[in-house]
């Protein structure tokens, strides 16, 4: 899949204000990662895959073991596991075991 990400070089203007008062405009190089699929860039190779996964191909990486939902994102797991079994589960927390 990794492949398939592609790596995009875009120019970019930034308007800056000079110290006379004056501004100007810079150039500048920026390297975005691009989505084959749908166009969808940013900064991070790792981003794309992660939005190629869940957008496209709908993987659901989170099982709760304990009900079997499955989830893509940690925050609906979070909010499952706290709306339907009254369990918090804190950002660095791990599930306990056996859930």
């Amino acid at each position: 899949m990794d492949g398939r990400i592609r790596r995009t070089v875009i120019e970019t203007h930034n308007s800056v204000q000079l110290e006379n008062g004056t501004s100007s405009s810079i150039q500048r190089l920026q390297a975005l990662f691009k989505c084959h699929l749908c166009g969808y860039v940013s900064k991070k190779k790792y981003n794309v895959k992660t939005h190629i996964e869940v957008v496209h191909y709908n993987m659901k990486h989170l099982c709760f073991k304990s009900c079997g939902k499955r989830y893509s994102r940690r925050p609906d797991l979070r909010k499952h596991l706290l709306n339907k079994h009254g369990f918090r589960l804190g950002r660095g927390d791990s599930l306990p075991v056996g859930w």
